[in-house]
């Protein structure tokens, strides 16, 4: 008797340990706004960065506000090629980090 009380207490209490578990929200890089877009520079200020990239198959682009809180690693200079980490923050694509890699250079014909 006492055995199967315990038992059963047992899967009782693992039963409520995996659906508080569950209840517990995960959030993927997407859902927790962290968004991440490569492509070629094509203008900047000390506000914003415009890239071109292909977004959906279709070559578009893109604008990005800049703040003192974005952390740039290279020069964005036109040409580059850019990795931007950003969140969408009231319609605008706010950049929280650039990472700036020299375009490579044309091949010769």
């Amino acid at each position: 008797m006492k055995r199967s009380l315990l038992l059963v207490s047992f899967v009782a209490a693992l039963f409520l340990a995996g659906s508080v578990w569950a209840a517990v929200p995960k959030q993927t890089g997407a859902q927790a706004g962290n968004l991440t877009i490569q492509g070629t520079i094509v203008s900047s200020s000390s506000s914003e960065l415009v890239l071109s990239a292909k977004v959906k198959g279709k070559t578009e682009q893109e604008t990005f506000v800049l703040n003192p809180q974005t952390k740039t690693m290279g020069d964005l200079a036109a040409g580059s090629i850019a990795v931007v980490h950003y969140k969408n923050d009231n319609g605008q694509k706010v950049a929280s980090s650039i990472d700036v890699h020299k375009a490579k250079p044309a091949k010769a014909k």
